[in-house]
């Protein structure tokens, strides 16, 4: 019993990680750029000002911190406990009583709602990441141009562009998606987180700007205000959460016999 307290410990934290990187992901991608817009985060050297279109030291530092998180949060849930013991259950499905059968059951499903968030959630930092610093800073551009000659590389830039605006108002899709397992969310709340994104980050490609002729990038930032209360939010229901969580646990360590 008191492994399987442990590999429930180590999946728990996982998923706790991967939570607390969707939120890392919220204060990055946009309080920050917030901050830095309305100069309320800035440097004093004014030949070095921290710009919003490109990577700047906060952000940078907390998007190392979010890679930091999700490798931790990876540790956790690869352990020999987990590893093990679930397999282990597995393996031995056939052999059970029907009601054992049924509580292994509930215990694979409660392992594939936490890898599902835990991968969702790399999944949308991955793509936010590789926009930010593979597409948006042109290093992948400038790898192109060493490959291909001046024609294709003209075809292929306008190529990448699209495809970075498109990462940008789909990669926080997936973010959200695991946001809301892990609460889990109203509808309602859901519903406006997803508008709330897409809408925001519409804005941040100033694809609606290319619809009016005018540069709507600038709306993102006051958008962007708006993003302390969703983590607000998160702080306020994790605790709900985390103790249905914990309960959930323990019921199925009541009704899963160990072998």
């Amino acid at each position: 019993m008191t492994m399987t307290n442990n590999s429930f410990k180590y999946l728990r934290i996982g998923t706790f990680l991967a939570f607390l990187g969707i939120n890392l992901f919220i204060v990055t991608g946009n309080i920050i750029n917030f901050l830095i817009f309305f100069n309320i985060w800035q440097t004093d050297d004014p030949e070095n000002r921290y710009d919003i279109h490109t990577p700047s030291p906060p952000d940078s530092n907390a998007d190392i911190l979010l890679v930091i998180v999700f490798a931790v949060a990876y540790f956790y849930m690869k352990s020999f406990y987990l590893n093990n013991i679930i397999s282990d259950k597995q393996d031995n499905l056939r052999g059970m009583k029907k009601q054992n059968q049924v509580s292994v059951s509930h215990i694979n499903e409660y392992v594939c709602w936490s890898w599902k968030i835990f991968f969702v959630s790399v999944v949308g930092s991955g793509l936010y990441l590789f926009s930010k610093y593979g597409l948006s800073t042109g290093m992948l551009s400038i790898v192109l141009e060493a490959i291909f000659n001046e024609d294709m590389n003209n075809s292929l830039t306008g190529t990448l562009d699209v495809l970075n605006n498109l990462i940008i108002v789909c990669s926080p899709i997936f973010i959200v998606y695991a946001y809301n397992k892990y609460l889990p969310t109203k509808r309602s709340i859901s519903f406006a987180l997803y508008l709330y994104f897409i809408i925001r980050n519409l804005f941040a490609t100033n694809v609606l700007g290319l619809v009016t002729s005018f540069d709507m990038h600038a709306v993102a930032p006051f958008l962007d205000s708006m993003s302390p209360l969703i983590v607000v939010y998160s702080i306020l229901c994790f605790r709900k959460n985390y103790q249905a969580i914990v309960h959930r646990e323990q019921e199925l360590l009541k009704n899963c016999v160990v072998s």
